[in-house]
């Protein structure tokens, strides 16, 4: 709507449509004229946008992506797109984020929230049965000794068949060609299962072991919280289970699992064990544990003298440093309230928010000024620190804020 000083105005209707996202619509495999590399080396992948989504994008920006933490972007422009990355090791964890910049310029335009992929195997068709149901895992003295997982491959291109639990140490089948049986493993624990042929294709379980009917005698749940950008330590809680509510008394240690994964998937004790004792059916460790980020961990709970349970592997991450990009998006003015927006937010634990405080005691009639997600409103009516003086037709006047930007953790606020 345009008004003028007599009151004249006239009025237009314009959608405005939502961006293709980038960080969604696309898809993620091995190069089709790649050649299984060596156990650990990296694959060559191939990174496909669907085409409305690469056709909006690329009319009016140009296209780049970072992978992990990389300080360096590289333009996309083709799509598909093959490309290479020392972390692109099949079954791992890369974190890919792009930005969009003026065409033919440096400017940005925004920056994608940094979002996870598994880069894929090159194998299919794992299967793995364990007697974890088995009734022996309903009490202490069943349970020792562990479960037995039995991992099986059909036979196709490529047998012969090695076995492996950190995709690092492989072992021969031993439950005819195709298959091996894993025993001693410790019930609650992460495992991983690979399987690799003569040629180097790999492939990894990707099933849940546990599943919904896992109910075991004393279950645990370790979850992680990262590490602030600013912070030295992530924390750790973990959770028991049991299936009665009988008070037992055990101890528990908590193990880093180093990178490489280590034979049999066995960690670093860290700090001695922790007696503890579990009073009912749910108890969680009041106090959660700090731990040094960028590290993996997992917790053993011994009841009585050989009766082992365990964890799950979580990852204790350390935050990036959040970043964006501010804008005031509405001016304040008679008729209308103001709009600060912050645009391209990454880093940091996600789920945002952005807090308005002023800069100078008294610019406004209440602070916080305002506090929002995304686009935060500040009410005309609240500008008091320059509002009493002004009078038609000075020049406009400004007042600063702060845009402070926190995220879940309530790490410390970031000031824009």
């Amino acid at each position: 709507t345009v008004r003028d000083t007599y009151g004249c105005s006239v009025s237009r209707t314009v959608r405005v449509g939502a961006m293709p996202d980038l960080s969604t619509d696309f898809s993620l495999k091995v190069a089709d004229a790649t050649v299984c590399p060596a156990a650990g080396a990296a694959n060559t992948l191939t990174l496909t946008f669907s085409s409305t989504t690469w056709a909006a994008n690329v009319a009016v920006a140009d296209i780049y992506y970072r992978i992990n933490s990389d300080n360096t972007w590289t333009r996309v422009t083709t799509n598909p797109v093959t490309f290479i990355h020392p972390s692109f090791k099949s079954g791992s964890t890369i974190s890919i984020t792009y930005k969009k910049t003026e065409q033919g310029g440096t400017n940005t335009l925004c920056i994608t929230e940094t979002k996870d992929y598994t880069v894929p195997h090159n194998l299919s068709g794992v299967t793995v049965n364990t007697n974890l149901n088995d009734a022996k895992f309903h009490s202490c003295s069943g349970a020792n000794g562990g479960f037995t997982a039995t991992v099986t491959i059909p036979a196709q291109v490529g047998a012969t068949y090695e076995f492996s639990l950190d995709g690092n140490h492989w072992s021969a089948p031993n439950n005819g060609a195709n298959s091996r049986v894993w025993t001693g493993l410790i019930p609650g624990r992460t495992y991983k299962f690979y399987v690799k042929d003569n040629r180097g294709c790999t492939a990894e379980y990707d099933g849940d072991i546990y599943g919904n009917s896992y109910n075991p005698y004393v279950k645990m749940v370790l979850t992680a919280t990262p590490a602030c950008s600013n912070g030295a330590q992530g924390t750790l809680t973990i959770q028991f289970t049991k299936r009665s509510g009988t008070s037992i008394s055990g101890t528990y240690q908590l193990y880093e699992l180093p990178t490489p994964v280590p034979n049999g998937r066995q960690g670093t004790a860290v700090g001695a064990p922790v007696p503890v004792t579990i009073p009912g059916v749910s108890y969680t460790l009041p106090t959660p544990i700090g731990v040094d980020p960028g590290k993996t961990y997992y917790v053993e709970y011994k009841e009585g003298t050989n009766c082992l349970w365990g964890s799950n592997d979580v990852e204790v991450k350390k935050l990036t440093t959040i970043q964006g990009i501010v804008s005031v998006t509405t001016t304040a003015t008679c008729e209308n309230d103001a709009i600060v927006e912050v645009t391209g937010l990454s880093g940091g634990g996600g789920q945002y928010t952005i807090t308005l405080e002023e800069r100078v005691t008294g610019s406004f009639g209440s602070t916080p000024i305002a506090v929002g997600s995304n686009k935060v409103r500040i009410q005309k009516g609240n500008v008091t620190g320059v509002t009493p003086s002004f009078k038609y037709p000075d020049l406009p006047k400004k007042v600063g804020v702060n845009v402070l930007v926190s995220d879940q953790y309530n790490c410390s606020p970031i000031d824009f």
